[in-house]
């Protein structure tokens, strides 16, 4: 009986002592997710491993993320989220001093995303506890044999990334039991770095995609010594995740929700530099369908309006940026711009003077067009244009701004603007035309506009055109 006891406790301690290796051979695989294409320079491998945390109740995530860095550099970002907004990002790029760096993010609206030490947190609220372990370019880093560059440094470097109580992170919802936990990521092969790093630059090789994790088949109880991170393995690139088409948008190549921007952008910049001017300017004219004219200029401006704040809508996701805000304010007032001036028309049909829905009309008319004017600079700012283009837009809504001044009677003394005039005239009328339209008295005037100018114009189109009528027919009688 002892030594059958014995032997016993033998067996139970033998059991006991293998259980660290039992739990680990029998984890879960980690979740992974590959992504290569060499026609973009792309090449970089995410995997996690899920583990329950019983002293804090919570899930840690045991992040390994791999990259092949290109011989022009730029930077891989893969984030906990389903949008750069609120997402727990993680940007890895080449250092020439520190070699490969990873470093946390997070974004706010459109905003570039920035680094996690310098965006405010509530005081006393709970954070998870984000640590990068590792981030460094191997010779031969897991699941990669990648050869060294043309400058000698090897060209894959590995990151590998703890983070304590996942779910604790304020700005998205990270869900370490959903089945379809979301991620982005994005990549720019050409983009400067360190120090200019910017996100939102545009290339024609640059794109970003989406995937999704089953966190809650590849959540598992950790070994009892510290978890190993997970090795990406590329003989088999994705496990425990899945993807949509198409796998990768280019953010410099087409796109339908890329498109639609470009759309909703048009629409807006059409009726507010274009349309809109135009409508108010016509109604100023002496030709007797000057009101037709304006209405209906007015009122397509509108319709495109409409329809590109409907894209706009349509594609946010939250209302957050100031471009949005105005925007909506703008659509608003342009409502109530609309009932005004028929209110007004009908009133005027009626009594042949002027009320005060007209003022009201004439006034909330010229503060929508400047809005319009700043929003406009928002929208292509909030978008990442160009400066060029930011700049072409602020000199046409500058000129549009003191052209229409002007054009309202405000008597704005502008540099060159007599000698604008007559430039003009030369081009529309050329250079009889032009003389004809000053010895009207139209040109000439330095003190104000007042259409003078415009009216002796549209007289001499007039004159022309019964001119030129007169001498058709009496070619035809000659050819009878």
């Amino acid at each position: 009986m002892k030594i059958s006891g014995a032997r016993e406790i033998v067996v139970w301690l033998a059991w006991f002592l293998s259980l660290p290796a039992w739990a680990e051979d029998t984890a879960s695989p980690p979740i992974q997710f590959c992504k290569q294409e060499d026609t973009v320079s792309l090449d970089f491998c995410v995997a996690v491993t899920p583990y329950q945390n019983a002293t804090s109740a919570s899930t840690d995530l045991y992040v390994t993320i791999t990259r092949t860095r290109p011989e022009t550099d730029g930077w891989l970002g893969v984030g906990l989220g389903s949008e750069m907004n609120g997402a727990l990002m993680f940007v890895l790029y080449d250092d020439p001093q520190d070699g490969l760096r990873t470093s946390i993010r997070t974004a706010t609206g459109h905003h570039e995303p920035i680094e996690l030490s310098a965006m405010a947190m509530e005081e006393g609220q709970l954070l998870p506890d984000i640590k990068v372990v590792k981030s460094a370019y191997d010779d031969q880093p897991p699941g990669s044999s990648s050869p060294p560059d043309a400058r000698g440094k090897p060209r894959t470097g590995t990151a590998n990334i703890l983070i304590y109580s996942a779910p604790l992170w304020p700005k998205t919802s990270i869900d370490t039991t959903s089945a379809s936990q979301p991620w982005i990521w994005a990549h720019n092969p050409t983009s400067p770095t360190p120090s200019a790093l910017k996100m939102h630059s545009r290339d024609e090789n640059s794109g970003y995609g989406f995937f999704w994790t089953d966190f809650a088949t590849a959540l598992s109880n950790p070994p009892s010594s510290r978890p190993p991170f997970p090795r990406p393995d590329k003989s088999s690139p994705s496990h425990l995740t899945t993807t949509t088409p198409p796998p990768i948008y280019r953010l410099g190549g087409p796109s339908i929700r890329n498109w639609l921007f470009h759309i909703h952008g048009a629409l807006a910049s059409l009726s507010f530099l274009v349309l809109y001017p135009l409508g108010a300017l016509l109604l100023r004219t002496s030709d007797s369908r000057a009101f037709n004219f304006h209405w209906t200029t007015q009122a397509f401006a509108s319709v495109l309006l409409c329809l590109g704040a409907g894209l706009g809508w349509t594609l946010s996701r939250s209302i957050e940026l100031a471009h949005q805000g105005v925007g909506l304010a703008i659509v608003a007032g342009v409502a109530g711009q609309i009932l005004l001036g028929w209110r007004h028309h009908v009133g005027f049909l009626r009594t042949k003077g002027g009320t005060w829905m007209g003022k009201m009309h004439v006034w909330l008319g010229r503060g929508l067009l400047m809005a319009g004017w700043m929003n406009v600079m928002l929208g292509v700012s909030a978008r990442g244009y160009g400066m060029l283009v930011m700049l072409a837009v602020a000199v046409v809504a500058h000129a549009e701004m003191v052209f229409m001044f002007r054009a309202w009677g405000f008597g704005m003394k502008v540099p060159g603007w007599g000698l604008g005039k007559r430039l003009v005239s030369r081009l529309w009328l050329g250079r009889r035309g032009a003389g004809r339209a000053a010895a009207a008295g139209g040109v000439g005037e330095e003190e104000g506009w007042g259409w003078g100018w415009e009216r002796s114009t549209l007289n001499w189109l007039e004159r022309m055109r019964k001119k030129m009528k007169m001498k058709t027919k009496i070619m035809m009688r000659m050819a009878a």
